[in-house]
């Protein structure tokens, strides 16, 4: 599979808990890209906290997602980073 925008409740609901999810806040700061584009497990226990006002990717390929997240969104700890509790 490939990387997947998640676009509808339903969808964001029958995920698997196996995979990758990430969350796409964007904005202009750059001081907060890495602190807000998160890339999480699809275990995450953040993940209950999660909802679809924030555009989400999913894959279940962890390095089908990071050469995504290289090419679209940028630099890992610069443009986007990975949780803190699930990475």
């Amino acid at each position: 599979m490939s990387v997947k925008k998640i676009s509808n409740d339903a969808e964001w609901q029958s995920l698997p808990e196996e995979g990758f999810i990430f969350n796409q806040f964007g904005g202009k700061d750059p001081r907060r890209l890495a602190v807000d584009n998160k890339l999480h497990r699809a275990s995450c226990r953040q993940r209950k906290m999660m909802n679809l006002a924030v555009p989400k990717l999913y894959s279940d390929n962890l390095n089908e997602m990071l050469d995504y997240l290289k090419r679209k969104v940028g630099e890992e700890n610069k443009d986007w980073s990975r949780c803190s509790f699930c990475f």
